[in-house]
């Protein structure tokens, strides 16, 4: 009888560590098919804090996504040309839970400076405009709260400037908080 129990405690053992390794491994994957982050981030890239983060009121109406490059007005440098159109991945979750940081990546041409804008009917929020590195990238690491988004759909533009000269991309995806 004793060696009954000591087998079905060992088969139990074994099963519970079966079911933690499966269940680790769906939530990792889930994690991984809901997140479109497939950037390496560098461990030297600084971590803006929350004050980095902007936020203005418009009375403008959101553009539909779409790519455009325009020339911008202003006493800046226009010689030279103007930033490739911005890739990446804009947000790292589109439906986040608001418990995990999120990654903002933008690529462009390096030495353009870029910001990511979230824009939900009159409502502009930014992350901070940085200089690309020497590859063209920018990472923001950044949270819901902190950016001061609310609940609702949010279009997200990576914005590019170079030489007076700017280029945008709307993500096909809309960032959905709960």
């Amino acid at each position: 009888m004793n060696k009954n129990i000591r087998f079905l405690q060992e088969h139990l053992v074994l099963s519970l560590v079966i079911v933690v390794i499966i269940l680790a491994g769906a939530f990792f994957g889930y994690k991984k098919m809901n997140s479109h982050n497939n950037a390496v981030i560098p461990s030297s890239t600084p971590i803006p804090s929350a004050s980095k983060v902007s936020s203005t009121d418009t009375s403008k109406t959101p553009t539909s996504p779409k790519n455009t490059q325009t020339q911008s007005s202003g006493p800046q440098n226009t010689s030279g040309p103007g930033p490739q159109l911005p890739t990446g991945d804009f947000v790292s979750n589109h439906h986040p839970d608001g418990t995990v940081a999120e990654v903002s990546v933008c690529n462009t041409t390096p030495g353009a400076s870029c910001y990511i804008e979230f824009t939900n009917g009159s409502t502009v929020k930014k992350l901070e405009e940085q200089q690309t590195d020497g590859k063209g990238a920018v990472y923001w690491y950044w949270s819901i709260g902190s950016a001061g988004l609310s609940s609702g759909s949010w279009t997200v533009t990576a914005v590019a400037v170079l030489n007076g000269q700017t280029a945008k991309v709307a993500d096909p995806m809309t960032l959905v908080i709960k």
